[in-house]
């Protein structure tokens, strides 16, 4: 990967499990898939510490780029806030969003319910690179 020219690649994102972990054996090892991806020419990358749950996910990249395209926050930044969206929303604001067979959105539950406060459904996330947006 390290040896790929992205020039069109501003940012990759890399919304799986684990994506972000640093490889190797050796303490002083920092080689991972950001930093190819950094070596490959983009100017950011996110990535996962740790295994992420799927509709929470999605509901955190779907946020993450929307902020991106309006509102042209850098990367870290769009991140950042679509972490604290994720983390604050309440099921009443999320229940549109969230498929509607996913257990524990039932209308029997309180609307001012945070499903995703937890930071296990947030925080894993990290953007390593510029501090630049998108656009």
């Amino acid at each position: 990967m390290a040896e790929f020219r992205l020039t069109a690649a501003p940012l990759v994102t890399l919304s799986a499990c684990h994506t972000a972990d640093i490889g190797g054996t050796a303490p002083d090892e920092v080689i991972g898939m950001p930093s190819a991806f950094l070596r490959a020419g983009a100017s950011g990358v996110v990535g996962s510490l740790w295994a992420v749950a799927d509709d929470s996910t999605a509901l955190l990249m779907e946020e993450m780029y929307s902020r991106l395209r309006r509102s042209g926050e850098g990367q870290g930044a769009a991140l950042r806030s679509a972490q604290a969206w994720l983390r604050d929303g309440t099921l009443a604001e999320l229940r549109p969003r969230l498929p509607a067979n996913r257990p524990g959105t039932g209308e029997s539950l309180p609307g001012d319910l945070r499903p995703f406060e937890h930071p296990y459904y947030w925080a894993a996330f990290q953007h390593v690179g510029m501090p630049t947006s998108t656009g």
